[in-house]
């Protein structure tokens, strides 16, 4: 006797599967808003309304916010996929008064941005944001770190991909997926579960679907071997559900060295660097920053970056950070490349290092 629920499903899917066009969910990665939650103001923070265009003439608006004293250099933050750049102020506040500018936009169809949002449209501006901030806010040395969360971090590792500008010292991606369908799957799933309830193969029943509704196009897990040798880290809350870890645990596979992946329990999907967050957290992204910030004028950028077969102010390139509350406090365990594994234990993580060093901070 077949199951009726797992045949109405089935039968819904196949309908979709026929019916709908190639890339026609991507807008759902999107949710856009106009309303105002806060201001840089509302931080005690000085800040200008900047605007800019994109290649097909599209209007963009965001701010830049100068750091608190001489700048160490510029963070161009990609936010991610809900609401505005006024919903994202929590996330950054804190940046200008650890001596680094911040400058943030909003993507097409978001806040006072004009246009729609949409995939390709998205990397446009990524580009002409990466282009404006060179021209308007580089120092003597430019000094750009991008730092994307979520599906602004996927949006961040490929515009670097797309334009390796030499004064990109670093890019951050925190709670990013690894491919626009991958993560869509996982939605996908995750609400039918919610809905319907557990059913068999259901990631096998998706994937068609996905592949058929989803585009694949600046995907970062086909980007991210190109941004070398521009360091990456990597950034995941273990427990994350709305990007499972596993999204990050791949990118880093994929990725060139230098490369980096701090993997945090007990935190939510992208909560790290908001008020939520223990100031360790802030401190060393600070400290990541600052390893590949050039300190002085250059004419190769490139080589100025660390040797990436020796260990740098404490960071091993090509290593694995687990990040946990451990009872002595927080500790910030690292395994060589080659010299780490995972394992599960009761649904929590813990590092296990054949060889290498382990350190506080």
């Amino acid at each position: 006797m077949r199951n009726p629920i797992l045949y109405r499903t089935s039968v819904i899917l196949c309908a979709v599967f026929l019916l709908l066009p190639v890339g026609c969910l991507d807008r759902k990665f999107y949710s856009p808003n106009r309303i105002i939650y806060e201001t840089p103001d509302q931080y005690a923070l000085v800040y200008e309304d900047i605007s800019f265009r994109t290649s097909d003439e599209t209007r963009l608006w965001g701010w830049f916010i100068p750091a608190a004293g001489e700048p160490l250099g510029t963070v161009i933050y990609f936010p991610g996929n809900f609401a505005n750049i006024t919903h994202s102020l929590k996330q950054i506040h804190w940046l200008p008064e650890a001596g680094f500018n911040v400058f943030t936009f909003d993507y097409r169809g978001y806040g006072r941005s004009e246009g729609t949002p949409g995939r390709f449209g998205i990397q446009k501006d990524a580009t002409a944001a990466l282009s404006f901030a060179r021209a308007r806010f580089c120092g003597e040395p430019c000094n750009l770190f991008l730092f994307g969360q979520s599906i602004g971090g996927a949006i961040a590792i490929a515009a670097a991909a797309e334009n390796p500008l030499p004064e990109i010292r670093a890019v951050v991606a925190e709670g990013t997926f690894s491919s626009y369908r991958s993560e869509a799957r996982h939605m996908m799933a995750k609400t039918v579960r919610e809905q319907i309830g557990n059913i068999p193969c259901l990631s096998l029943q998706l994937r068609p679907f996905s592949w058929l509704t989803v585009s694949n196009a600046y995907s970062p897990v086909d980007r991210i071997d190109r941004i070398s040798p521009i360091p990456v880290l990597l950034i995941h809350c273990i427990p994350d559900t709305y990007v499972p870890v596993s999204h990050s645990e791949r990118l880093y596979q994929q990725a060139e060295k230098p490369k980096y992946l701090w993997l945090v329990d007990g935190c939510r999907h992208i909560r790290l660097f908001t008020d939520e967050g223990k100031p360790a957290y802030r401190k060393k992204l600070i400290e990541y920053f600052k390893t590949y910030r050039v300190p002085e004028p250059a004419s190769d950028a490139i080589g100025h970056f660390p040797d990436p077969e020796a260990p740098v102010k404490n960071f091993s390139p090509d290593a694995l950070f687990l990040f946990g509350l451990w009872p002595s406090g927080p500790t910030c365990r690292w395994c060589a490349a080659g010299g780490a594994e995972l394992v599960t234990e009761k649904k929590r993580w813990k590092s296990v290092c054949r060889r290498g060093s382990e350190s506080r901070w």
